[in-house]
């Protein structure tokens, strides 16, 4: 155990993990590495990278991929910075559905290839285009999801955009000259629809896919946070999505929203009970209906865009 606690550096302990060029420069050999690997003190992340086991197991799988991520790049064999999807992660942006096997890394001399968990991409990039995220380097987060989107779709695209605007990590006008410079991209058609739709008032991904969904089946977009005051001027309620000519509103109804939402001392059902107290007030200040969506509806896509429209269309919408 002495050994254990004196192997651990402080460096390491920042990091996450310590390599195996590391261990031996400290004096120990492999056969220690798989002894610690045997004895389950240690857990092997990627070939290599080790971490305390004790501390991995805490970590969330995007806190493990980070890490991952940032032995990626500490031992790359020349300079590269966290992109796309795992730079996403890094800044803190929202992204839905991520997928976490593999750490995405662009470098001028990345040869375009993967390797056991990793995408390596092979990209220019200039002055801006990459930046401190805490003990890591990553693209900026206009060019991350730009580049992100390219690589999925506008669904995911632009819950990235969203969120990333919202949060303030990004700004319609960065986005848009990213795009400028990426216009021979695979991939790039997509860009111009992200930058069309993208919206800094949607405060979720759940409001985000709602809005793409209502774009694909051609139903009229809806006002993300719209604003309800009563008589006195106060306001009384901020609408996830709303249709203000048509008298309807929606709200997502996620389990991270009503996570987020809950006070001090409260659980779900105070927090619903609060929800249900609200919509009571929209509706006797506006006299507006209600459409409340949850997140697996988005799995059945054209049943979800046909109770929208039956509800639209309830209220005057004409296609």
């Amino acid at each position: 155990m002495l050994a254990m606690t004196t192997l651990w550096t402080p460096r390491a302990a920042e990091a996450g993990y310590i390599s195996r060029p590391e261990v031996l420069a400290l004096g120990f050999d492999d056969a220690y590495i798989q002894r610690r690997l045997r004895a389950g003190d240690w857990t092997r992340i990627r070939n290599g990278a080790y971490a305390l086991t004790s501390d991995w197991r805490q970590r969330t799988a995007i806190g493990q991929h980070l890490v991952r991520a940032r032995s990626v790049q500490r031992h790359a064999r020349g300079e590269v910075a966290l992109s796309h999807t795992t730079a996403l992660l890094a800044h803190g942006i929202p992204v839905w559905e991520p997928d976490l096997d593999e750490v995405h890394v662009t470098g001028a001399r990345s040869a375009g290839r993967r390797e056991s968990g990793v995408r390596h991409h092979r990209g220019t990039l200039l002055a801006g285009d990459v930046v401190d995220v805490g003990q890591d380097r990553a693209t900026a987060p206009e060019r991350a999801i730009l580049e992100y989107a390219t690589r999925t779709d506008l669904e995911h695209g632009l819950v990235a955009a969203d969120g990333a605007l919202h949060e303030g990590l990004a700004t319609p006008e960065k986005m848009r000259k990213q795009a400028e410079r990426m216009t021979h991209w695979p991939g790039a058609v997509i860009l111009r629809l992200v930058l069309a739709l993208m919206d800094s008032r949607v405060e979720s991904p759940g409001e985000s896919r709602v809005r793409h969904l209502c774009w694909v089946f051609g139903l009229p977009m809806p006002v993300p946070q719209f604003e309800v005051f009563d008589a006195a001027g106060r306001l009384v309620a901020r609408l996830d999505l709303a249709w203000p000519r048509l008298g309807l509103y929606l709200e997502f109804d996620g389990r991270v929203k009503y996570a987020a939402f809950a006070r001090p001392g409260e659980d779900a059902i105070d927090v619903v009970m609060r929800e249900k107290g609200r919509q009571q007030v929209v509706g006797d200040l506006l006299g507006w209906d209600c459409i409340r969506v949850v997140w697996s509806e988005f799995h059945r896509p054209a049943q979800l865009a046909a109770r929208i429209a039956a509800r639209l269309e309830r209220v005057g919408w004409c296609r």
